[in-house]
């Protein structure tokens, strides 16, 4: 193949995929089901929560201009529906007690052991990189819930 056949066909590719958009749109947002509402957290502590945490697990995602990209737009949307599966903030009330004490330890692991956000997250979200003491000081506080 010439390397113009190559480059049209890239380029046709590229664009064709465009085609395939994802859905943006949240449920909606219930505030008296919110973390933040039914958890009497400290603003600092919410601060970091909302910057680290909320654009993927929960009703309150801001979609960055990448999210209109495909193939990027897929990798945002795959992240939302699997961080809100697993843990959605604003949904926190609609869980069992049982079902939050297990969330609070995944959370505090989370923090504990910088799992949490991922890294490509962190590559595009400055404010979601957190110093060793802001994950040591969030998972104490998450501990304080259990």
């Amino acid at each position: 193949m010439k390397r113009g056949t190559i480059l049209f066909s890239i380029i046709g590719f590229v664009l064709l995929i465009q085609l395939f958009r994802i859905n943006k749109t949240s449920p909606a947002i219930i505030p008296a089901q919110d973390f933040a509402t039914l958890v009497n957290m400290p603003v600092d502590k919410l601060a970091i929560l909302k910057a680290a945490c909320y654009d993927c697990h929960s009703n309150e995602s801001i979609f960055p201009w990448y999210a209109d990209l495909a193939p990027l737009s897929w990798r945002v949307s795959d992240h939302i529906k699997n961080a809100r599966s697993h843990l959605n903030f604003s949904e926190w009330g609609t869980y069992s007690a049982r079902r939050q004490q297990h969330r609070l330890e995944d959370i505090q692991d989370a923090f504990s052991n910088n799992w949490m956000p991922l890294w490509d997250y962190k590559l595009a979200h400055k404010a979601s990189r957190l110093s060793a003491q802001q994950r040591t000081e969030m998972a104490g506080w998450f501990k304080t819930l259990e």
